[in-house]
């Protein structure tokens, strides 16, 4: 088995509780990203994408802040989401701060009349359902990225077990996270008390009869509102069909940001 750790905008310094938790296991993975400090979406799936895609071996994913944005986001695929035995969401960052193309504080273009579009904020490519596999996540009562009702909002959505660690702002080092037995707690839980295995082995089914259908995004441009596909429907047959859905799918959701923003 792999445990791929994704980190935040900025990364997870050397002191952060994610760089310990690669310490203690002998399976972690780090995501790296190009830019650490600018999280725009589609660059920062590309290498979570092609983790999943290559793994041999079911895969538990632990996240934090931005980095379980992006988690969420990939598993709106079914076939990354099939590589998936269990997710583990430490002090998610709040979808509404970020657009598609980084924060949405930059992304306030004037238009011709002097205001401002709304941008395209992040969340509209989120899952909107819970995806049938364990989910467990840790929230702050005091964390300035998320508030602990926004929180519980995303748990209940997603369908994920919700740990209420009361006042830990955003669970990181200067939150005094550092060296944290609780979270390899919660991941053994994850792994052994949910049943995740068995859920795994449950849910795998021959790719070639899988039809994977991406999630739907209506997007406010202006006053008209429309409905965009942010990749096609489309049946995997081989691993190169995965391949060639991922390349598509990061093409469109380029052209997707584009539209939006």
């Amino acid at each position: 088995m792999t445990t791929l750790i994704l980190s935040g905008v900025g990364g997870s310094e050397p002191e952060h509780w994610q760089s310990w938790l690669e310490t203690e296991l002998t399976d972690s993975q780090r995501i790296e990203q190009v830019d650490w400090n600018n999280p725009v979406l589609h660059t920062w799936r590309i290498n979570l994408d092609h983790a999943l895609l290559n793994a041999t071996e079911p895969v538990w994913i632990v996240a934090h802040s931005f980095g379980c944005l992006v988690t969420m986001s990939a598993l709106a695929s079914r076939v990354l989401a099939s590589k998936v035995a269990g997710v583990l969401l430490v002090a998610p960052a709040s979808p509404e701060r970020f657009s598609l193309e980084g924060f949405a504080r930059d992304l306030k273009q004037p238009t011709a009349e002097g205001q401002a579009h709304p941008p395209a904020l992040l969340s509209r490519v989120l899952p909107r359902a819970p995806l049938g596999l364990p989910i467990r996540m840790i929230a702050s009562r005091t964390d300035p990225w998320l508030s602990f009702e926004a929180a519980s909002f995303w748990a209940t959505r997603w369908g994920a077990k919700l740990i209420d660690l009361g006042d830990a702002g955003h669970i990181n080092v200067a939150a005094g996270f550092g060296a944290w037995p609780q979270v390899l707690v919660e991941l053994t839980t994850l792994k052994y008390s949910s049943g995740a295995v068995k859920q795994f082995s449950l849910r795998q089914r021959p790719l070639a009869t899988q039809t994977v259908q991406a999630p739907t995004a209506v997007v406010k441009q202006d006053t008209v509102a429309s409905t965009t596909q942010i990749t096609p429907t489309q049946t995997q047959t081989s691993a190169q069909g995965d391949v060639d859905h991922l390349e598509q799918h990061h093409d469109a959701l380029n052209q997707f940001t584009k539209q939006v923003v």
